[in-house]
């Protein structure tokens, strides 16, 4: 029973959504090999945040960008806790001093001027102590349980072999989205490529889609 579980405890997450590819994979460059356990996920757009929402109670740490498409001012923060009552918010200015309303809705507000390692102790500072990795995912069922909806459908598109800008077209969302629920996938069901990814289904896995 303690290792059902075990096998049943929400993953940590962490959503960076910011409008710049290039900012969001470095700040996850620099903060994922310290939260290892953690899945991480990047997103250009304020609804693709909700989407990849875990489930209540699971825990959630959103890093919103200045200035993302879709971002409200009044309501953005209210719609995740709303979505996920237990989720942890960090503001990323562009400048030191945030805005008024990041300053009272989000948990903590850093500056993107930071450099990687000032981001790292604030990270390990305000993080809450991780929790201890399960050891039940050698198990197919279990590590497909890990699957956002989202990802469950890329990993659909990967069995076809369909390229990442068709599955993008196709859902409506960005290529370098696509590009990081693969990544996720990949981590998720522990393997190196796309190709071992496939060949890692088999029937079972796929009565877990149902």
């Amino acid at each position: 029973m303690l290792r059902e579980a075990m096998c049943r405890m929400p993953v940590e997450r962490h959503l960076i959504a910011d409008a710049h590819p290039l900012f969001a994979d470095a700040l996850r460059q620099t903060l994922a090999p310290l939260r290892a356990q953690a899945d991480w996920l990047s997103c250009a757009r304020f609804v693709a945040v909700l989407d990849a929402l875990p489930e209540p109670g699971a825990v959630c740490h959103v890093y919103l960008g200045e200035g993302l498409p879709g971002l409200s001012a009044r309501s953005s923060v209210a719609q995740l806790r709303q979505r996920c009552p237990s989720v942890r918010v960090v503001w990323l200015g562009n400048r030191p001093c945030p805005p008024a309303w990041a300053a009272r809705q989000a948990d903590v507000c850093w500056s993107k001027t930071l450099p990687p390692a000032a981001l790292s102790r604030a990270a390990q500072a305000w993080w809450p102590p991780q929790p201890a990795a399960s050891a039940c995912h050698d198990d197919l069922p279990q590590l497909l349980a890990r699957l956002t909806r989202q990802e469950r459908c890329v990993l659909r598109y990967l069995q076809r072999g369909v390229s990442n800008k068709v599955v993008a077209i196709d859902l409506a969302i960005s290529e370098s989205t696509v590009k990081a629920h693969v990544s996720s996938i990949l981590r998720k069901l522990q393997v190196r490529n796309r190709t071992s990814a496939v060949l890692k289904m088999n029937p079972l896995a796929a009565d877990c889609f149902a």
